[in-house]
């Protein structure tokens, strides 16, 4: 889902803004499919950042990731 807004800069400028929201299967996926392991995933929002499941409430997603050495 895709949200367009607009916000004033403290000068009086208008700026568009798009902001795209994610499921964490979606995360997941772009994580996997750039190279990266999946380690955990965890539900926060402003204030309420914790190491729990993600939860409907939750506006923010981490996604920790590692990417695997190369040999050679």
């Amino acid at each position: 889902m895709t949200f367009f807004e607009e916000i004033e800069a403290p000068n009086g400028t208008k700026i568009p803004i798009r902001e795209r929201v994610y499921v964490p299967t979606e995360l997941y996926l772009m994580f996997k499919m750039v190279g990266f392991e999946v380690k955990a995933s965890w539900g926060g929002t402003a204030g309420r950042w914790g190491k729990r499941k993600v939860d409907f409430d939750d506006i923010e997603i981490m996604v920790i990731g590692e990417k695997p050495r190369r040999e050679g």
